[in-house]
């Protein structure tokens, strides 16, 4: 995770876990196939459909991908075996697709050895339009340069661009210079889809089998409120007093608000004899970043330890000037490999020094950085009331008005929402980040997502995830594995007419998606599911309809770009495994932003 600028971006760590499920039986594929693994997507975006009965497979459609790494590791597969095995295309791929993948930047020689994600993310859009010309583009060792990598994408002349950086040190009330680019690149005529993220967080409701999203907690202005007795506040020079943040809307006045946790068995990783479990938290306000007035602080206690400041004050980060991040852990015994449930007590703090530009009351929350491990038991607070809004987890571009959010659907399964994808809505409360005047909006922006849903759980032979009977190939889930199917539908459509506009492509995704309902039972669809599930064959079928009818005293041909490659696979869709799923390990990068695994 990549610290932003302003006193802004808190960065806490407290877990690292694994989410299991179980296969189930599955339709077998056709016996002659050109590929090593079925396109699973297929039966259920009905992208198969969609490409026998209208002819296409993406060919004249430049569909780029921005992640971490291409063909930076080969403990599973290369890039170049991936092509052989008619899972990316190249020279020698066995369903026609002779062109192989432009690499414009990829990761190389860096430590830790990056896990290719991206080349796992092509995998999926090669299977539902294999006749796009792809494209990969790096966002740095961090992950923290996206506009660089969108730049080398518009470079290129792509049509759709596909990302699962996941922002958590992006502004959450600002435009982002994140979300900047993208809707640069909207405006030139790109299509962008982009990973709603894996930061939802549950808890159980008790006395109920029901869960909640609780990962976050934000509020519309800053309520002051006494400091509790017992919290220990550490003095800042220059700051003559301080207050607390009043975490209800009603008459009582806490100013500390509890999580009880409870990391999964394999959590702990071992370094220097002690053992590390860690979750971010990104905590932000809502002053323009890098110019920030106001001074918070938010104080972690675990177990009842002496709180932790987050962040350190005085801190800084090389990324932007201005920024802080800290990397806190709880340390537990190196014999502690199953570690207990955690207390963890939060207090936000906010320094007063008498002028009006600093003593604010405005906007602020906190995000919880999980990117898929759940493991919260209760909380203080399980529900939004009055102001404050509880659970909300897309931050930065994954929300940018933009682009298109792809949330993660189990569709495997019941087609219900995965428990980790992450919820909307956002809110912006200030101008656009870089923007001069910097300030607060006239009035709040809401802005809804995610958009969609696409599957994830679909095999891949390139990183580690869920294991399946065959080794070395394993089940990708998460956002990062939503999002490319969804780019790869937009292609479909784009070469059916190539002169639809990113916005014309949105609305029909929007418009032919199937309802879903809202997993939660306080949180409607709008904010979690949002259209539905995409359905590829009513979204081609709804722009067939749309392009003119032929005039027959002067027939012109239909826009649509011939189909190429071959392989009966590529061009009429196989059918697919039904699988549920069954995990994937998730690694948080402390110090780093993190893809949406």
């Amino acid at each position: 995770m990549i610290p932003k600028p302003g006193a802004l971006v808190a960065v806490f760590a407290v877990t690292v876990a694994l989410i299991a499920a179980t296969p189930v039986a599955a339709s077998a594929a056709p016996p002659q196939n050109c590929r090593l693994l079925p396109v699973d997507v297929d039966p259920v975006l009905h992208s198969d459909a969609a490409r026998a009965e209208f002819g296409v497979d993406g060919t004249g459609i430049k569909v780029g991908v921005i992640s971490n790494s291409f063909d930076a590791n080969a403990t599973y597969s290369t890039a170049a075996q991936n092509v052989q095995q008619g899972l990316l295309p190249g020279p020698g791929n066995p369903c026609g697709y002779e062109t192989p993948v432009a690499v414009l930047s990829d990761l190389h020689n860096v430590t830790p050895t990056p896990d290719d994600e991206g080349r796992a993310m092509l995998q999926q859009v090669h299977g539902v339009a294999p006749g796009a010309a792809l494209y990969f583009a790096t966002a740095g060792a961090d992950l923290g340069d996206l506009t660089g990598a969108i730049t080398l994408m518009r470079n290129a002349g792509v049509d759709v661009i596909i990302d699962d950086v996941i922002p958590l040190t992006e502004p959450f009330y600002q435009e982002s210079l994140e979300a900047q680019a993208i809707a640069d690149a909207v405006a030139s005529g790109i299509t962008y889809v982009t990973a709603a993220g894996n930061n939802t967080l549950l808890a159980r409701n008790p006395g109920t089998t029901e869960v909640t999203p609780v990962g976050s907690w934000e509020t519309t202005a800053y309520r002051p409120a006494p400091c509790d007795p017992g919290l220990v506040v550490p003095a800042v020079a220059g700051y003559t007093t301080y207050d607390c943040l009043d975490f209800d809307p009603g008459l009582a006045a806490p100013t500390i608000t509890s999580f009880v946790t409870l990391p999964a068995a394999n959590a702990a990783v071992e370094v220097n004899g002690r053992y590390y479990v860690s979750l971010p938290v990104a905590m932000q306000w809502a002053e323009p970043f890098g110019e920030s007035k106001a001074k918070f602080e938010m104080l972690i206690s675990l177990d009842g330890a002496a709180p932790l400041v987050v962040p350190p004050d005085g801190a800084t980060d090389p990324l932007r000037a201005g920024s802080f991040a800290v990397d806190v852990t709880d340390k537990r015994d190196p014999t502690d490999l199953i570690p207990d449930e955690v207390t963890m007590d939060i207090s936000i703090v906010r320094y007063l020094d008498g002028t009006s530009a600093t003593d604010i009351t405005p906007p602020l929350g906190f995000v919880f950085g999980t990117d898929g491990p759940q493991w919260i038991v209760s909380s203080d607070i399980m529900q939004s009331q009055g102001p404050d809004t509880v659970g909300r987890s897309i931050a930065g571009h994954n929300g940018a008005p933009a682009a298109i959010t792809t949330a993660a659907s189990g569709a495997f399964d019941d087609d219900r929402l995965d428990y980790f994808s992450s919820l909307g809505p956002v809110t912006y409360y200030v101008t656009p980040e870089g923007a001069t005047p910097a300030g607060p909006l006239p009035q709040p922006q809401p802005v809804g997502k995610p958009d969609l849903l696409s599957v994830d759980g679909a095999r891949q032979n390139v990183m580690v995830g869920a294991p399946t009977a065959t080794p070395g190939v394993f089940l990708f889930y998460g956002t990062s594995a939503a999002a490319p199917s969804a780019g790869a539908v937009a292609a479909l459509a784009l070469q059916l007419n190539p002169q639809l506009s990113p916005a014309e492509i949105r609305s029909l995704l929007v418009a032919t998606a199937a309802p879903q309902p809202s997993p939660y039972p306080l949180l409607p669809a709008a904010v979690s599911v949002g259209a539905g599930l995409i359905d590829a064959r009513a979204m081609l079928d709804a722009v067939e309809a749309a392009l003119p009818v032929p005039d027959p005293d002067n027939p012109a041909p239909r826009p649509v770009l011939a189909a190429s490659g071959g392989g009966d696979a590529a061009s009429a869709g196989i059918a697919a495994l039904a699988l549920v799923a069954l995990g994937a390990v998730l690694v948080t990068v402390r110090g780093r932003r993190r893809r949406a695994s």
